[in-house]
Order: structure tokens, then sequence, then C-alpha cells
């Protein structure tokens, strides 16, 4: 008999997703095969979406080809009344990640590294839930791959949330709540990943990335003081 993890890799092959989904639950396998294969297959029909508009005008049997795993699995419903392959992917991909998160980011991370790997830029639904997730995993993942400008506008959009908290603004962007009154901090800001941009950007004789450093350097700056003038608030409250 093969094993779980073999079965899983043979219906993820045959894009049985919704069946590979209960036998993840039923074995506690880990979800990241599932997670990787529907990326890269969404990755697949996003780049052939041209070949795909050509064929939808021709009206094709949607049981053939590329389209026959899509319709093994329950596709989530979306406002239009028809979609193309590519969206439905994408969709089931969203699905999934939301039904297999278990709160650590691994299975953000996992398919941001496989579509990052492919060359392929981050869905704007996939950032924006892993913001609120793991921003400090977000910014590591952008380092690894070199994406300097995403992983600066990434961090200077958090200082600025976390300066907002301080003073009492919420953030629903990073799941930041507003402090009310001076209270010991409840997030951390990943000052490793943050220097390492810094000695980036420094080391580069480039116009764009200066700026970047200046903007960096500075909203830092303004949230330090901030943090500052909280915790001398919290000093003198206490005696």
């Amino acid at each position: 008999m093969p094993s779980p993890e073999e079965i899983l890799t043979l219906l993820c092959a045959a894009g049985l997703y919704d069946l590979a989904i209960s036998l993840i639950h039923a074995f506690s396998l880990s979800p990241e095969p599932l997670l990787s294969s529907l990326a890269l297959r969404c990755v697949t029909f996003s780049l052939s979406s041209s070949v795909y508009s050509k064929l939808t005008v021709k009206d094709p049997d949607p049981s053939m080809g590329s389209w026959r795993w899509l319709h093994e699995n329950v596709i989530p419903p979306c406002g239009a009344s028809e979609s193309s392959p590519p969206d439905q992917a994408w969709r089931l991909l969203h699905r999934y990640l939301q039904l297999l998160e278990d709160g650590s980011s691994s299975c953000h991370k996992c398919v941001a590294h496989t579509l990052l790997s492919q060359s392929f830029h981050l869905p704007t639904w996939l950032v924006h839930s892993f913001k609120t997730l793991d921003v400090a995993s977000l910014l590591r993942v952008y380092l690894a791959f070199d994406l300097i400008s995403q992983a600066v506008s990434l961090v200077v959009e958090y200082l600025e949330a976390v300066t907002d908290s301080l003073v009492g603004i919420d953030v629903p962007a990073f799941a930041l709540k507003g402090l009310s009154s001076p209270a010991p901090l409840k997030v951390w800001l990943p000052y490793t990943c943050i220097d390492q941009l810094l000695a980036v950007l420094g080391e580069e004789e480039n116009p764009t990335y200066s700026k970047m450093y200046q903007t960096l350097k500075q909203k830092l700056q303004t949230y330090q003081e901030k943090s500052y003038e909280m915790h001398q608030e919290l000093r003198a409250a206490a005696y």
C-alpha cells in the first residue's frame, strides 16, 4: 500500500485537491505539497490566459484538457456569472489557504515562495492576508528574493501603522489596535531584517536606493521618538 504522503502527491498531480484536503486532515499531513501544486497550476493558467480567452470564444467543452481538474473541486462562487480558468484556480487557492493556515504563516510562506520562485508577483489578496498574519515573515520573503522596493514599502507602511497605533489609531491592515492610553507595546519590529535592509540600501550608489534609505531612516526615527515618549509617560504614571 502506498503511504498517505504518496497518495497526497498522486491526488495533487491529478488535481483532486478536495480529496487531498480530506487526506491531509485525516492523517495530519503537511498541506504544503497541495498549496505548492495548486500555486504552480495558477501560475501556468495565468501565463496562458490569452490562450484560454481564445478557447472561451470558441465555447470549448469544459471537461476537456486543462479545464477538467477544476470541475473535480468545489470552486468558491464569485460575483461574475462566468469566470476564466485562471480566476477559478486563484479562488480555489485562496479558499485552501484560508482553510489550511494554522496561524504560523507557514502556508502563506509556502505559497509566496512557490510564486516568487516562478518570477510571478504575489496577488494583492495574499499580501493583505500575509500582512495581518505575520509582517516579519513577509519581509523575510521579500529579502530572500531581493525584492528591495517591496521590502522598503512594507517596512515604511508598518512603521507608520505602529506609530499611528501609539496615538490611538486602529490599523486594520496590520490587525493593530490603537492604544487609548499609554501602555506597554504589544507589537515588535523585525529590527534584524530592517538593519539588513538598511545595509543593502546604504551600500548601493543608486539615487533610488538613497531616497528609500532616507525615507526608511526617517520613519524609523519617528517611531522610536514616539515610542520613547510613551515610555516616559509610563514611567511618570508609575511614580
